[in-house]
């Protein structure tokens, strides 16, 4: 009898024990439900963007190439542009544009290419596929999603303001820029190709070419 007892106070003994593991594994099973959910109901430029953030862990290149884009995009965004972050949105499908600027004080659509280069050297080759890639553009933002626009904004603006700019951008010149992060990059050969118009500041053909060193 005494034996009985005993065992019956054991089970009631451990009985919390039992029911906290059995919510935590229900809980843990409606968390992974949840998760599978919403990874479905991920558009597929979520998806995409999630692939390259695991991306961006594993090759510290890219990371740097897309944190200098960033923070090109984010100066832009400062000054009161709308700034579209191409190379994000359409990956390798970019036409070398990494961000597309438009600016409705300068009434202009500014084609940015950013370089955070430290191994590569800016030869003159280099610098003529960046300027023709930038030069033979075909515009292609028209028809990107607003949700997609804001998603790597600072500074999101509202979906009329967005919509408004890019139409009116239709009839805007389109200016070409280049960014590089350091001049030590620029190789000595190209020199004689640019010309310099203010501190950091040159001039390559119809390209402006700008030495702007990522801050943090």
């Amino acid at each position: 009898m005494f034996t009985k007892i005993w065992q019956l106070l054991q089970q009631l003994w451990h009985l919390p024990e039992k029911i906290r593991q059995f919510l935590n594994e229900d809980e843990q099973e409606r968390q992974k439900q949840a998760k599978k959910r919403t990874q479905q109901k991920a558009k597929p430029w979520q998806q995409q963007e999630a692939a390259n953030e695991a991306l961006r862990q594993a090759e510290p290149l890219k990371a740097r190439g897309d944190g200098y884009e960033l923070f090109i995009g984010r100066e832009f965004e400062q000054r009161g542009d709308l700034v579209i972050y191409n190379g994000f949105i359409r990956g390798y499908g970019d036409q070398g544009v990494d961000l597309i600027v438009i600016s409705k004080k300068n009434r202009s659509v500014n084609l940015v290419q950013c370089k955070n280069w430290f191994r590569y050297k800016l030869t003159v080759e280099r610098m003529v596929e960046i300027y023709e890639k930038l030069v033979n553009y075909t515009p292609d933002y028209f028809d990107i999603p607003y949700e997609q626009i804001t998603y790597y904004q600072a500074i999101p603006k509202e979906r009329h303001l967005i919509d408004e700019w890019i139409e009116q951008s239709r009839e805007y010149p389109i200016r070409k820029s280049l960014y590089i992060a350091s001049d030590r990059v620029v190789d000595l050969t190209l020199g004689e190709h640019l010309k310099m118009t203010a501190e950091n500041i040159f001039r390559y053909k119809e390209m402006k070419m700008v030495v702007k060193r990522w801050t943090t």
